[in-house]
């Protein structure tokens, strides 16, 4: 995860929660699936659930990149099933 804030001058702090281990966290968490990436501040909330190899479009759907999105997959990148939320309560 550290990748994501790498040169993009973001300062992170980091929880990695096994859910195995400490199921109560992750309810707490409200973690749905596995892998969660979840960017707490600032608001609104937003999560990345599912594949997360690609790190650009990881940083894109947190909204830590401000390049424009190839929705189309032009880019010859290949299309992950990561999913966002964006908790705007």
């Amino acid at each position: 995860m550290l990748d994501l804030c790498a040169g993009r001058n973001v300062a992170a702090d980091i929880q990695v929660v096994d859910v195995t281990a400490e199921p109560a966290a992750a309810e707490a968490g409200n973690v749905v699936g596995i892998p969660t990436v979840v960017r707490e501040q600032p608001r609104p909330r937003r999560r990345v659930i599912g594949a997360l190899d690609d790190t650009r479009r990881v940083a894109e759907a947190l909204g830590l990149d401000d390049r424009p999105r190839d929705m189309d997959g032009a880019d010859g990148q290949s299309q992950t099933n990561a999913g966002v939320a964006d908790e705007r309560a």
